[in-house]
């Protein structure tokens, strides 16, 4: 069930859910209030943070909640109340480990903020502070949480811990989709949308434009819309917009271009044309002249295409 009430999303443009542990006790402080948005206590309940989510909008103003060094811009920071005394290599997880129900609670909150904000889940946008080094290229001084699982010693490592997140995150919003009790607020095909299959950089830059239009305009207090509905709304414009765009500018795939597939069947028929003409011993010059001349066009067609390497527009 969700674990962060509406009432602590307020509406702003968020990118990304960077998830740490406070590296102290199960009870929720001061300073950890400081520096997340969202803290899981030690009983798996979600305590809120002193700033709220939308004063890390980017760009910020004023004061924010400082959790990730240099990464604080346009990411939700929520954490787990543990692993107070634990020590990295050889690993030891203190005297207050993580235990199961606070994964799980953090599995639901990062849920609930992704639908509030339209946040699809990949390694880039729900991540942990051990990752963002690796996966974003910024320095984070040996940061390690959450690369280590206290109450399951076989997920080791960075990338485990967070693929497994984003693998549990994933599975928990289709099934508040899906599950009957509770009834859906999104579109079945938004489901697909939660986990995007691989794509090319343009394709996934004009997903990110359209997502940012969308989610600005639902953002918009005069627009008579919830945040929930942005995710649905962005979809159905990428499903249609998308491929449209690619086309247009020469930036789909070799194999989902019309021209390379349309010039390579006509190549073949052409040739398997006249290779019967040879075959059947033909002499007319003029049987010949049709199958050359598409033979010819064809070529023209595909060289032009595959000339082509950069994208219209591209500089």
């Amino acid at each position: 069930m969700p674990k962060i009430p509406a009432s602590w999303m307020p509406r702003a443009r968020m990118s990304r859910i960077i998830v740490h542990w406070t590296a102290g006790g199960y009870a929720v402080s001061a300073l950890d209030r400081e520096h997340y948005h969202v803290i899981i206590g030690g009983d798996g309940q979600a305590v809120r943070g002193d700033q709220p989510i939308s004063a890390n909008a980017d760009p910020i103003r004023g004061a924010y909640a400082a959790h990730t060094l240099n990464c604080n811009s346009g990411s939700i920071g929520i954490s787990v109340a543990c692993m107070a005394g634990a020590v990295e290599e050889p690993f030891l997880a203190g005297h207050a480990p993580m235990k199961a129900v606070q994964w799980g609670a953090l599995v639901e909150a990062v849920a609930d903020l992704c639908q509030a904000y339209a946040i699809v889940v990949t390694p880039r946008t729900v991540l942990s502070h051990a990752e963002v080094q690796g996966t974003l290229g910024i320095r984070q001084r040996g940061k390690w949480d959450i690369s280590r699982l206290a109450f399951d010693p076989t997920t080791i490592g960075a990338k485990a811990c967070g693929d497994r997140l984003r693998r549990e995150v994933s599975a928990a919003l289709t099934a508040r989709r899906t599950s009957p009790a509770v009834p859906s607020t999104q579109p079945q095909r938004f489901a697909a949308f939660q986990e995007p299959v691989a794509m090319s950089r343009t394709s996934a830059a004009i997903q990110r434009v359209i997502l940012d239009a969308v989610h600005d305009t639902v953002a918009r207090s005069s627009v008579p819309a919830e945040a929930e509905a942005a995710a649905p709304i962005a979809q159905a414009v990428i499903e249609d917009v998308v491929p449209l765009v690619l086309n247009a500018t020469n930036s789909e795939p070799w194999y989902q271009s019309r021209v390379i597939l349309g010039s390579a069947t006509t190549i073949v028929s052409s040739l398997a044309a006249l290779i019967g003409l040879a075959q059947g011993g033909s002499t007319q010059a003029d049987l010949y002249a049709a199958p050359i001349v598409a033979l010819l066009g064809a070529a023209f067609a595909l060289y032009g295409r595959l000339a082509a390497l950069k994208p219209i527009g591209a500089s």
